[in-house]
C-alpha cells in the first residue's frame, strides 16, 4: 500500500468507510491514505493489548513500501505507465460509473450500451460482464443472456485456476 500510494499518489481510489451503522464509499488520492493508515496502525498497536496481530510489521511494511516506491521514482525514473495501461483503466472506470448510473436509474438499456462499450475495449473485464449478466438475466430466454453467461463462466473459470 505504501509503494502504491507513492507511485500513484494523485490517482483517486475508492475506499470503503463505516461510522457505526452508516457506511459508504469515498474517492480520495492514494497518497492521503498513508497518514490515515499509519495513524490507524499506531492506534491499534497501543490500544489492542491482547491481540496477536503484528501491527509493527504492518507499519514497517507500509513504510518499507513507501521508501521503495520513492526510490523507484527517484533513481529509476518512475514507472512506465503504459505497462499498467493506467489511462485506459481510468477511462473504463468512468464509462463503468456512467453505466451504473443508468442502471441505478433503472435505465437498463442505457447501462447495457455502456457496459458493451467497456467490453469492446476490454473483453476480459469481469466487473462489466457481471453487471451485463445481471441486466441480461431479466430475459433468461434470450440468446444474449446465454452468450453473456458463457463468457462470464469462462472468465471466472480462468480466474479460479
Amino acid at each position: 500500500m505504501g509503494g502504491y500510494a507513492v507511485l500513484f499518489g494523485k490517482r483517486k481510489i475508492k475506499i470503503f468507510y463505516s461510522v457505526g451503522f452508516y457506511f459508504n464509499y469515498l474517492k480520495t488520492p492514494a497518497i492521503v491514505l498513508i497518514p490515515i493508515w499509519l495513524a490507524n496502525e499506531f492506534y491499534q498497536l497501543f490500544s489492542d493489548k491482547g491481540s496477536h496481530i503484528a501491527y509493527v510489521a504492518h507499519i514497517g511494511g507500509l513504510g518499507g513500501g513507501a521508501v521503495l516506491g520513492y526510490a523507484s521514482l527517484r533513481f529509476l525514473g518512475g514507472l512506465d505507465k503504459e505497462i499498467f495501461q493506467e489511462k485506459q483503466v481510468y477511462e473504463l472506470s468512468i464509462i463503468q460509473e456512467k453505466a451504473l448510473d443508468f442502471i441505478s436509474n433503472l435505465d437498463m438499456e442505457g447501462g447495457r450500451r455502456y457496459l458493451e462499450m467497456i467490453l469492446s475495449k476490454d473483453p476480459r473485464n469481469i466487473d462489466a460482464l457481471t453487471h451485463l449478466f445481471n441486466i441480461q438475466k431479466q430475459n433468461p430466454e434470450s440468446p444474449q443472456f446465454h452468450e453473456v453467461t458463457r463468457k462470464l463462466f469462462f472468465l471466472l473459470s480462468l480466474k479460479s485456476e
